[in-house]
């Protein structure tokens, strides 16, 4: 679970399964909904059905009230950490269950994870007899260093858990996992909770999950292989859409086939699982916009009505226009000829 903005200011965003989880965890944990929403635009209807994915500035916020409403955030983050079992996870929990083996798994969740936030990435490498797992930004944070922590430990702290619930059988594996913090131990660390898990030492250079690499060929338990190959095809969608090339092209299949009239901008958002400005930023990285893709298609399944033998007043119906004199005005902006001249000039 990550939190933040990216260095160029521009929206970043978190699943919206993870606002549920804090939800879940502020109501266990006796915070009352209005203090978990202060200060953020995150509405009660939001925090009753989280949305698929949640501007991060926003759940920056919730991350910092919830943070400063515990009396001990240390254990708040490892009790949050140990509820986010694989199903807070999405399809990406489902994809890496599918996995042979711990190893390949990790590799999933580190490809992949962009698909659950977009400012922050898996870093595996391995140093001797230990897999290092880290969480890396990919731009300037926000958040202070404190809730940032928070955060982070609350995820490895889900990620071992995780790791532990597929695997086949715990109790022979040799060795212990350990989390090291880059800040100093408070005194009301939770160790006790965590002691069958993984060991959690402070004051090291950075913050990241040690594993040994021994566990990684260890079978995983059987999963329904279609779900989770179905799950991982999702993912590979996902990232493939965030690509901004293939967001062009991906906005110009949905106009295509949009039945009746064609979305919005905001609708088009919404089906693409992302905030309005955030599409507009991402299409004008491309040297366009909404508007211009949208006048493309429309143009070329005017042409398409027009030799079929549509009326104007059909056309526009069915383009969304008011009535047949915009829809006239429109096709002469578009092609220089009325449609009547166009359908003239067909042979």
């Amino acid at each position: 679970m990550t939190i933040q903005h990216d260095s160029e200011g521009s929206e970043s965003y978190i699943a919206g399964d993870y606002l549920a989880a804090m939800r879940d965890f502020a109501l266990a944990k006796s915070i009352d909904a209005l203090t978990l929403l202060n200060g953020s635009q995150i509405s009660f209807e939001d925090l009753l059905n989280p949305p698929t994915r949640i501007p991060s500035e926003n759940m920056n916020q919730i991350a910092s009230n919830l943070f400063h409403a515990l009396k001990s955030p240390y254990t708040g983050a490892v009790d949050l950490g140990l509820g986010m079992l694989i199903s807070r996870h999405g399809l990406l929990g489902i994809a890496a269950q599918g996995a042979h083996n711990l190893m390949e798994a990790y590799e999933i969740v580190a490809q992949y994870f962009s698909t659950r936030t977009s400012a922050q990435e898996v870093e595996l490498s391995s140093e001797g007899d230990q897999l290092k797992m880290r969480l890396i930004s990919k731009g300037e944070s926000r958040m202070k260093s404190e809730v940032r922590q928070f955060i982070d430990l609350s995820t490895l702290v889900s990620i071992v858990n995780c790791g532990h619930q597929v695997l086949k059988s715990v109790d022979e594996l040799p060795g212990r996992s350990e989390i090291r913090m880059a800040c100093e131990e408070p005194n009301d660390f939770p160790h006790a909770r965590l002691s069958e898990l993984v060991d959690v030492k402070f004051s090291r250079e950075t913050m990241e999950l040690r594993m040994p690499l021994s566990w990684m060929s260890h079978p995983l338990r059987s999963a329904n292989s279609e779900l989770t190959k179905a799950a991982e095809e999702r993912c590979k969608h996902e990232l493939r859409r965030m690509k901004p090339t293939d967001l062009v092209e991906e906005i110009r299949g949905r106009l295509q086939g949009s039945q009746g009239v064609m979305p919005t901008l905001d609708q088009m958002a919404q089906q693409l699982l992302m905030s309005s400005s955030t599409l507009k930023r991402r299409l004008n990285q491309q040297k366009t916009s909404f508007q211009a893709l949208k006048a493309e298609e429309r143009f070329e399944l005017a042409k398409t009505l027009i030799v079929r033998g549509n009326s104007a007043e059909s056309i526009s119906s069915q383009l969304g226009f008011s009535d047949a004199s915009n829809f006239t005005k429109a096709f002469k902006t578009w092609s220089g000829m009325t449609p009547r001249a166009f359908r003239e000039s067909l042979p």
